[in-house]
């Protein structure tokens, strides 16, 4: 939009509606109330939600009526470790 953000309540992303604009949120997906929001009030697609809970994850892309997931993965840089550990 205009190039700008501001912190809001979790009252406000509850009562947030697409004709809003744009919302962005950080989450804990280890938070109960955080993992509820995503998979039972967040309106998102079923796949979608279960895309950013799931604790193993497979890099793929799901493409529904409200737009584009797509989950990647990271080479690991770690000291020691394999590029093909991710």
């Amino acid at each position: 939009g205009q190039g700008s953000g501001r912190k809001i309540s979790a009252q406000e992303v509850m009562a947030w509606t697409p004709d809003q604009g744009v919302l962005w949120v950080h989450l804990n997906i280890n938070d109960d109330s955080a993992r509820e929001w995503l998979t039972q009030s967040s309106g998102l697609d079923p796949a979608t939600a279960a895309g950013f809970v799931e604790a193993e994850t497979r890099p793929r892309t799901v493409i529904t009526k409200q737009g584009v997931l797509q989950i990647l993965r990271g080479v690991n840089h770690s000291p020691g470790s394999e590029p093909e550990d991710m």
